[in-house]
């Protein structure tokens, strides 16, 4: 055995150059697999922690229960662990009052942002929103009344309350849970007090209230399972609903679906690894297969000293896992790092942690695979050996199958190289887009609704974490210019869009706009005033706007099925802005039922703007044909010209002018505590509504993340592994070749012919192969429009057509900033690689002189 390891060891050294190639293609192909399948679990790991630190590790959970219900579920077989809150009362309505323990709090990841859980009976902790709803800040160590309310029934049976007034010192800010866990509207503690010190001021309730009966608290209790949660779940449930027909009570069965929901749907799309797989043993197949010759002299010479053929096996055995265990652990190593820099480089975005996580056991089934996949084919290859002449030299008639196949690899290379960087730059865009999306959006509906004034912007952004905010004013007004009538992109809006036919009046030849006014703050975030030769004043002052259309990525505004270039109106046109409204009855306080004309506003064009895709900023504001945007200084002028008391479609005339929407962003490092229960509890003060996306937008780009690092080091390992393929195959062609480039080199031919011959075939070869690449591309996108085509049929039963599907996704690659330029620019790159590839691993023979060429041969 000891002998057998020596000689493979040996053989190893002998053939240095394929033993490179192999080592090289292996460390390329399993670190792939270590960053492929480390990506995935890690952004698996980092949005399933984040789940459970925002909905807790519980399965299930029976809500409004008593205290002896405990023994029941401490009695059953399929539960784990048990974790209980206990309500004693509420505050201000809908906030709990009362205690969690140990167990729940670690099973629902219950924690404080900041302070400590009490412990003395006059100490409390509160969750930041009820801090907020109660109007307080979050300074540890103030003093707080609260008037609890405790739930008692009468002798008669009449429900009540019996209210008690306590003052306790502020410990503690606790992390939102109690709106956040799927409990069927249940009031869980949103502010806890020591056990102590809930019984005690139950107590007091009951005992300043003889006249009535305070209620025992509610139990509520969080299970885990052992293994088995269905079966947990079910004998829960039974128990549940036995006990409510016992007592005639509504005990209620919460499972926990949002931390668990995506346990069904995770599993990693193994596309890749097969592909990876294959290429790796074509490669090692490939780079046997060109030295059967070498291959057959050694075996020819191991059998005449006697080893057999199950030695011979060994010996292959050893060679193999002296290449595959180091080639393994430099994998390991340059996966685990190109891992971790990948993740720290594309997440930037992130209001969670990101966790990295190397699956051994998954790696280690990854190596044996490709021990046993690399083993196989060598034993093929000693097949195919020992059945061969060990005379003459039949290799040879192999050797223009060897450059069929060397330029099939070429095109193939070609193709994963146009293939990865054309769908990179399609995920780097997607990428980009989520990470402009703003943390918070505001609005207000209705006229009524308070808007957003000046010094709330002022306050919002003097919050810690928040970087920018961007509002704007917007109504509604019935646009004209001169040749309206004659337009057909009206006509054909009019007709056929129904939000502008709504805004559209019937007695006006207008068409129904919605005019935007930025605030000055913002407007360099939306307009180039340089670029599109705006003068600011007038701008500022509305006696010019901008005009804007949506248009795909040819400039075309679409309508339907139609079309259209032309907009009807150019720069310095005079528009018109009819304003409409009803006349508010301040008597009965109802709207009247006419909606009249009450002003006009006349401006010029200053700029006409096309919106093409989600770059731009303005996409928000073009979301219709012949949307306007001026300042907000000129939309307030406009309104303060309209006659009081008249309610338009966002704002109530008279009424001091601010802003209808805005966006707010916060930095990446902005605490979930800092910036959104602040945000929130303005907007709530103010009334006006507020959407947060900040936490959406962190697993939007993870999962965009996870797609770009599989397809780069996908695509880049396929990439280096064929060009590793292409130069191994025509190095050792060329071994074979070299009697006759030194025969032509005795009968005159120079160095310099030589070279530009060598670099002919090259170039040849190199055009064939991006060309053959963008073909192999053009029938990827078609393959997947036709895809697309059955899929969208299968889910959703519409009929779209293959070519206007893959019209969408080129139109998408145009989105993505992939132009003609990069188009030239990569098939330039990919013709040079092929060229030098080839160029170079046939120039490199014309270094030796023309006796070693000719001996060599032999």
């Amino acid at each position: 055995m000891k002998e057998l390891f020596c000689l493979a060891v040996k053989g190893i050294k002998r053939r240095r150059k394929s033993s490179i190639l192999i080592f090289g293609i292996l460390s390329i192909s399993i670190s792939f697999a270590v960053i492929a399948f480390s990506a995935h679990e890690s952004m698996n790991k980092s949005n399933e922690e984040y789940r459970y630190d925002t909905y807790g590790t519980w399965e299930g959970a029976f809500l409004g229960g008593y205290k002896e219900d405990f023994e029941v579920f401490n009695q059953e077989k399929d539960i784990f662990e048990i974790g209980t809150a206990v309500c004693y009362g509420t505050v201000a309505g809908d906030v709990g009052y009362g205690t969690v323990e140990k167990k729940l709090k670690k099973m629902g990841r219950i924690r404080l942002l900041e302070g400590d859980f009490p412990q003395a009976e006059n100490e409390i902790v509160m969750e930041a929103d009820v801090l907020s709803k109660l109007k307080h800040n979050y300074k540890i160590g103030q003093k707080i009344i609260l008037e609890i309310s405790f739930p008692a029934v009468s002798y008669d049976g009449i429900e009540t309350t019996r209210v008690v007034s306590r003052e306790y010192k502020l410990c503690g800010v606790l992390k939102e849970y109690t709106d956040l866990w799927c409990v069927d509207e249940e009031i869980l503690p949103g502010i806890l007090v020591t056990e102590k010190e809930a019984l005690r001021v139950s107590k007091i309730a009951e005992v300043e209230n003889t006249d009535v009966i305070v209620k025992e608290p509610k139990f509520h209790y969080f299970f885990k399972s052992y293994k088995d949660k269905e079966q947990m779940l079910k004998n829960v449930g039974e128990y549940i609903s036995s006990r409510n027909k016992e007592r005639g009570e509504e005990g209620k069965l919460a499972v926990n679906t949002y931390a668990y929901e995506a346990e069904t749907q995770e599993g990693f799309d193994s596309f890749y690894i097969i592909i990876i797989f294959i290429t790796t043993l074509l490669a090692v197949l490939c780079i046997y297969m060109v030295q059967m010759q070498k291959q057959i002299q050694q075996i020819k010479l191991f059998r005449s000293i006697g080893i057999t053929k199950r030695q011979l096996r060994q010996l292959l055995l050893f060679e193999i896992l002296c290449l595959a265990v180091p080639a393994m652990l430099m994998g390991i190593l340059m996966g685990s790092t190109g891992t971790w820099l990948s993740i720290k480089g594309l997440i930037k975005v992130s209001t969670q942690k990101v966790y990295v996580t190397i699956p051994i056991i998954v790696l280690l089934g990854i190596f044996l695979l490709w021990v046993l996949g690399m083993f196989g084919v060598c034993a093929m290859i000693l097949w195919i050996a020992l059945r061969q002449s060990l005379v003459g030299r039949k290799i040879q008639r192999y050797r223009r199958q060897k450059y069929i196949f060397c330029n099939f690899i070429s095109i193939v290379a070609c193709l994963v190289f146009f293939l990865g960087v054309l769908c990179s730059c399609e995920f780097l865009n997607e990428k980009s887009e989520i990470e402009k999306i703003p943390a918070y959006r505001f609005m207000t509906g209705m006229p009524q609704e308070p808007k957003i004034e000046a010094g709330m912007l002022e306050k919002v952004q003097q919050i810690p974490g928040i970087n920018h905010i961007a509002a704007w004013g917007i109504e509604i007004a019935d646009m004209k210019f001169a040749e309206i009538e004659k337009c057909p992109l009206v006509k054909d809006l009019k007709d056929n869009d129904g939000i502008i036919k709504d805004r559209s009046k019937e007695s006006s030849e207008g068409i129904g706009v919605v005019l935007y006014g930025i605030r000055e703050e913002n407007w360099e975030d939306f307009i180039d005033f340089e670029k599109l030769e705006i003068n600011r004043e007038n701008f500022r002052n509305g006696s010019e706007v901008i005009v804007l259309f949506p248009v795909n990525a040819y400039g075309e505004i679409v309508v339907g099925n139609k079309k259209y270039k032309d907009t009807g109106i150019i720069k310095g046109e005079q528009l018109t802005f009819d304003f409409y409204g009803r006349k508010a009855d301040s008597e009965i306080g109802k709207l009247g039922k006419q909606e009249e004309k009450i002003g006009e506003h006349t401006a010029k064009v200053s700029a006409v703007v096309k919106v093409k895709g989600e770059k731009d900023m303005l996409q928000f504001m073009a979301t219709t044909p012949y949307n306007v945007v001026c300042s907000a200084k000129a939309l307030e002028t406009m309104l303060d010209q309209l006659p009081d008391n008249y309610i338009l479609s966002n704002y109530d005339t008279g009424k001091p002018f601010g802003y209808a929407q805005g966006e707010i962003f916060a930095s990446s490092k902005a605490g979930y505590f800092s910036t959104d229960y602040v945000v929130a509890d303005l907007c709530s003060r103010y009334g006006i509504f507020m959407d947060s996306y900040r936490e959406e937008n962190s697993s939007r780009i993870q999962g965009v993340v996870q797609k770009l690092i599989q397809l780069c080091f996908g695509s880049g390992a396929i990439f280096l592994i064929a060009l590793m393929m292409i130069w191994n195959i025509l190095s050792l062609a060329g071994e074979e070749e070299k009697n006759k480039i030194g025969i032509l080199r005795a009968v005159g031919m120079s160095k310099k012919q030589q070279k530009i011959g060598m670099l002919k075939e090259s170039v040849k070869v190199g055009i064939f192969s991006v060309i053959g690449g963008w073909i192999c591309f053009g029938v990827y996108l078609f393959m997947t429009a036709w895809n697309m085509q059955r899929h969208i049929w299968t889910n959703f039963h519409e009929k779209k057509g293959v070519w206007k599907l893959l019209g969408m996704r080129i139109e998408n690659f145009l989105i993505s900033g992939i132009q003609i330029k990069m188009i030239v620019l990569l098939t330039l790159l990919g013709f040079c690689l092929i060229v030098a590839v080839y160029y170079g691993t046939r120039r490199k023979l014309l270094k030796r002189d023309i006796l070693e060429l000719i001996q060599e041969e032999e």
